[in-house]
């Protein structure tokens, strides 16, 4: 018999997320990834109640794939941020996310990183959110994969 218990916690959304060129992962095996310096890696910050990781498992006449899509909002358009999304734009890269419930998850890979894209809104009334809504997506042939916690020494 197969049991699939229920979790004793299950806190939904994003809290963290960290990006780095693929060319900076030094290795990713059995849920360890380590890369070639903290250096390499981007913190951004997005709002926890707008975050988003979602792997979907879709089939097509090659076979099956996943859809990935990991994005959010962070807030404030800022000189800083818009240069950063700038140079980020049309580029390719790894995702790491913890989650709610403190677990850490790899979206992309090395070989297959997912492609980010950016856009600013103002909003229209003074209760909008005035930032950018950031956005890392592609097709793959792996999902979300949990891995440890890649940033203890």
């Amino acid at each position: 018999m197969i049991t699939l218990p229920k979790p004793t916690e299950n806190l939904g959304g994003l809290l963290r997320m960290w990006v780095l060129e693929p060319s900076a992962v030094a290795s990713l095996s059995s849920g360890v990834l380590s890369f070639s310096g903290q250096g390499d890696v981007i913190w951004l910050y997005i709002t926890p109640e707008s975050s988003h990781a979602d792997c979907e498992l879709r089939r097509s006449a090659a076979g099956h794939y996943y859809e990935l899509s990991v994005g959010g909002f962070t807030p404030r358009i800022r000189e800083e941020a818009q240069r950063l999304f700038e140079r980020m734009a049309g580029r390719s890269y790894v995702v790491v996310l913890r989650d709610g419930n403190g677990q850490y998850q790899l979206a992309g890979s090395p070989s297959e990183p997912l492609r980010f894209s950016f856009s600013a809104r103002t909003g229209s009334a003074v209760t909008d959110r005035n930032g950018y809504e950031v956005k890392f997506e592609r097709q793959c042939t792996m999902p979300l994969q949990q891995i440890q916690d890649p940033f203890v020494v």
